[in-house]
């Protein structure tokens, strides 16, 4: 993060996110039923190709509801992006959840606002979600405690990382954990499973190879939530650090190709990435 939020600062946003905020609620809406739309459209031509009926190539009703997403996605990701200019974290589109950075007592905290509240008036800590935020009032002051030690860290890219080091025969089980939740379709568990193999090691090709990993789930729980920007965003991190695992990837029975390719075809086309299932994590014998 490159700012930090007081709470008259974050107040003073509040106009404008309402605007931000309602007007993706409204564009998830209707790509939520776009995207119903189209799958019904597809049912119908499949239906047609089984009745032996001819079937126009490109159909121009998939093309308009595919051009349509296209632009809509656009337009989420144009607000998205200008949250990620302000650091402002985009939590939850359908209810309009967003966290501000901000310090207490010295320690990161988030400060906690969602569409349709007057005013920033929660905060919670960083290792806590919406269901541990607290009034404003109970933030710590420069009495609290004092901060709990911070994990080794490690330089991965231009950022650094944490590391919590733990032997390679922990960090497969907790590869596998997270694998296993992914082909299950458990795209949350999956993120958190992984963590401890990705922060568990201090080689660099297989931190980028964790990470890559943690990041295509992640895109998932935002298909979930209805969340197209955030599909892209994770994908095009998931790519960006898959690309560096190289030779790692075999070592961990990962056809990392297929993955890349899977990955760059939602990217190349923002509207099938919202519509598109989960690439499938293929497995290959381990070298």
């Amino acid at each position: 993060m490159s700012r930090f939020y007081g709470p008259a600062d974050a107040d003073a946003m509040v106009p404008d996110l309402a605007t931000v905020t309602g007007r993706l609620r409204d564009q998830r809406d209707e790509l939520v039923d776009l995207r119903d739309a189209y799958r019904t459209r597809e049912g119908d031509l499949v239906n047609a190709l089984i009745a032996n009926e001819q079937v126009a190539d490109d159909d121009p009703e998939l093309r308009r509801i595919r051009l349509r997403m296209r632009g809509i996605v656009d337009q989420m990701q144009a607000d998205v992006a200008w949250l990620d200019e302000r650091d402002i974290v985009l939590r939850d589109i359908s209810t309009g959840l967003l966290d501000f950075p901000a310090l207490a007592a010295g320690r990161p905290v988030w400060l906690c606002w969602r569409f349709g509240e007057d005013r920033v008036e929660y905060w919670h800590g960083t290792d806590e979600g919406f269901a541990g935020r607290k009034p404003l009032a109970a933030l710590p002051d420069g009495a609290a405690s004092s901060p709990e030690p911070r994990p080794a860290l490690i330089r991965q890219g231009d950022r650094d990382k944490a590391y919590r080091p733990i032997p390679e025969p922990a960090r497969r089980v907790a590869f596998e954990a997270g694998l296993a939740a992914y082909a299950r379709g458990e795209h949350f568990e999956a993120h958190e499973l992984l963590e401890p193999a990705w922060m568990g090691t201090d080689d660099l090709a297989e931190r980028a190879l964790h990470q890559g990993l943690i990041k295509v789930a992640a895109a998932y729980v935002h298909a979930g939530r209805g969340n197209p920007p955030g599909i892209i965003k994770n994908l095009a991190g998931a790519r960006r650090h898959l690309a560096l695992a190289g030779p790692v990837a075999e070592a961990w029975g990962v056809d990392v190709v297929a993955l890349l390719a899977d990955v760059d075809a939602r990217l190349a086309d923002p509207s099938f990435a919202a519509i598109a299932h989960a690439p499938v994590i293929r497995r290959t014998p381990r070298a």
